[in-house]
C-alpha cells in the first residue's frame, strides 16, 4: 500500500475496494477514449486517402484490373448450381411463365434429379400443354424413366410410375413421337 495516499491508509477494506473499482474504472475509461479517438483519426485518413486516390476531379477511378478478369467472372465451379440459385426465384416469381419450367426440367434433368424433373414437367403442362418444347421433354421424360424408374430408391419407383400413369394416361405416345419427329425434320 505504498504507493496510496495517506488517506487510503486509513480507509476500510471494502471503501479502499470502491477507490480502487473507481481507478480501474478511470483507466478504461481513458484507454476506451484513446482507442475510438485513434480510430476516428484511422477513418479521417482512410477517407483521405480514397479522396486522394479517386483524384481531383472527386470521380471514383475502376478498381484494379487483375480483380475483372472476365475469364474470372465467366467461370464459375459448379454451373448447375449456380442456376439453380437463379431458377428458384423465378419458380416464384414467373411460374405461369412456361420457360420458366421448361428451364427447370433442363437443369434437373442434367443433375438427375427425377422428382424435380417430374414437378417441372407438370408445373409446364398447366401453363401450356402443347408447348413444342415441352412436347419434347415428355417423350425424354418416359423414355428415361423406363429405364431408370426401377433403379430409384425404395418408395421413389411406385411413386414414379403412379404419377407418370397420371401424366401420359392424358398423352396418347405414339402422337406424341409424331409431333416430336416432325418438330425435328422442320
Amino acid at each position: 500500500m505504498g504507493h496510496y495516499s495517506k488517506e487510503c491508509e486509513n480507509l476500510t477494506p471494502a471503501e479502499l475496494k470502491k477507490v480502487k473499482n473507481k481507478q480501474r474504472k478511470a483507466k478504461k475509461k481513458a484507454e476506451m477514449e484513446q482507442q475510438a479517438a485513434a480510430a476516428i483519426a484511422e477513418k479521417k485518413e482512410h477517407h483521405a486517402k480514397s479522396k486522394q486516390a479517386s483524384g481531383e476531379d472527386g470521380e471514383a477511378h475502376p478498381p484494379p484490373s487483375e480483380e475483372l478478369m472476365p475469364e474470372k467472372l465467366a467461370s464459375v465451379s459448379d454451373p448447375l448450381q449456380q442456376a439453380i440459385r437463379f431458377l428458384i426465384p423465378l419458380q416464384s416469381f414467373a411460374a405461369s411463365k412456361i420457360d420458366t419450367h421448361l428451364l427447370a426440367y433442363e437443369i434437373y434433368s442434367r443433375k438427375e434429379k427425377p422428382l424435380l424433373m417430374l414437378q417441372s414437367i407438370k408445373r409446364a403442362l398447366s401453363v401450356d400443354s402443347r408447348h413444342p418444347q415441352l412436347q419434347k421433354f415428355l417423350l425424354l421424360f418416359h423414355t428415361s424413366m423406363e429405364k431408370k424408374v426401377n433403379f430409384l430408391p425404395s418408395p421413389l419407383p411406385d411413386f414414379m410410375k403412379r404419377e407418370m400413369d397420371k401424366i401420359y394416361n392424358t398423352v396418347n405416345l405414339e402422337q406424341l413421337k409424331l409431333n416430336v419427329e416432325e418438330q425435328i425434320n422442320n
